[in-house]
């Protein structure tokens, strides 16, 4: 039976919404729509690549959905993937359901550019149009809709992967025992430090790293099967009502888990510390991917083309992979062999800052920072031994090639 529309009490949607405070519940059900933050209201939705990427809170990528607090959720007995009808006089939308953490209670979040024929109602002040909905109301309709919800879990399970900042230390201080040989990097070192005090989700790095990488647009299909082929994801987290981004790419680990496990070697680590990929030796056994801590490695099931208009951005300097091998993060290797080839013309090492990843490029906030960690002088070397520096997962004795940054001690 379905149930009736849920009714909440309380203040202060608005502010709330917008991370003035804690999450609290509203007077009445209030529906926000808001624009997205990947075709804002409609009109970049020719590109498919912008489809592809996960919305940052709630690392979704293809379809509809309206995103519901999890106290409303409780309430009304809803979970992820629930279809719900939402109606509001004599306007309504039948819309799969994403329980979404850090919303107010009674709040309802739709992406404006989702709704063909979004509610219209005007402020009676100003006569202009408002994008708050009250006296809202939702109920089951009974079934259930898939939607590719990316990310397993939108808390970090007490694993660390952002580290409270009284606790850096903590994270820091442990015996480093290593059974790998050491490597021996005579000139570069290549690392990235990103500062997640910078970072605001936007996803830009996403996108430039599908552009740049030459990285398949996957479908639906595939990303309701967890076959997404993104080099780059954005991690949202939720504490006590705030969300915090962590960018995740491979960690060019120096003891790296995933080369030793290659029958075929096709996975190795290069003079200059990065894990290179060689996609002509891969057969796809998917074992480097296994023992990947930090999921970071992609398989290519298909052998992928590129949908107009995408199919004029592709990067002539990057191979196209085949299917059935994978593929990951190489610290834009194409860029790096040009800058050294530049430098190696004019009889001199690659200067810091003389070029730079696609991701490092394109983050508005500078949140990235990508260079030779050899080079004291660099700006990745200082951020890198900063006393807010840590690396994920440090304790397992990978040595990760990328440094995040934390905020300061209180």
């Amino acid at each position: 039976m379905p149930k009736k529309p849920v009714s909440l009490d309380g203040k202060r949607a608005a502010s709330a919404l917008r991370g003035a405070g804690p999450p609290e519940e509203v007077g009445k059900p209030v529906l926000f729509l808001t624009p997205s933050l990947r075709t804002f209201d409609g009109r970049s939705r020719i590109l498919p690549i912008l489809t592809e990427i996960p919305d940052p809170l709630t690392t979704i990528t293809y379809g509809t959905w309206i995103s519901v607090s999890g106290e409303t959720a409780a309430r009304a007995g809803l979970r992820d993937r629930d279809e719900v009808t939402v109606a509001s006089g004599d306007w309504k939308a039948v819309l799969p359901v994403k329980v979404q953490p850090g919303l107010p209670g009674g709040v309802f979040v739709v992406y404006r550019d989702m709704l063909s024929a979004p509610p219209v109602r005007t402020d009676p002040r100003t006569g202009g149009p408002v994008d708050a909905i009250e006296g809202v109301g939702i109920t089951k309709t009974g079934k259930t809709v898939g939607i590719p919800i990316l990310s397993g879990s939108f808390s970090q399970q007490g694993r660390g992967l952002i580290p409270d900042p009284v606790h850096l230390d903590e994270e820091r201080r442990h015996e480093r025992w290593t059974l790998y040989p050491e490597h021996d990097h005579k000139e570069y070192r290549w690392a990235m430090a990103v500062d997640l005090d910078r970072c605001n989700g936007c996803t830009a790095c996403v996108a430039a790293c599908h552009v740049e990488n030459n990285v398949p647009v996957a479908g639906k299909t595939d990303h309701l099967k967890g076959r997404e082929m993104s080099w780059l994801r954005i991690e949202p987290f939720y504490e006590k009502g705030k969300v915090e981004f962590l960018p995740m790419l491979c960690q060019q680990c120096h003891n790296a888990p995933c080369e030793s496990v290659c029958p075929v070697f096709a996975a190795y680590h290069n003079p200059e510390g990065l894990n290179v990929q060689v996609y002509n030796r891969c057969v796809g056994t998917r074992y480097c991917s296994n023992n990947c801590p930090y999921k970071v490695r992609r398989f290519n099931w298909w052998q992928h083309r590129w949908p107009t208009p995408s199919d004029r951005m592709r990067n002539p300097d990057v191979q196209a992979r085949e299917a059935g091998v994978m593929e990951k993060c190489t610290f834009c290797i194409q860029r790096i062999r040009a800058a050294k080839d530049k430098a190696k013309d004019e009889g001199r090492k690659v200067r810091d800052g003389e070029f730079t990843t696609a991701c490092a490029q394109s983050c508005p906030t500078g949140a990235i920072v990508f260079g030779n960690i050899l080079d004291k002088e660099s700006k990745v070397y200082r951020l890198s031994h900063s006393d807010r520096a840590y690396r994920v997962f440090e304790t397992l004795g990978t040595e990760p090639s990328v440094h995040y940054l934390r905020g300061r001690k209180p």
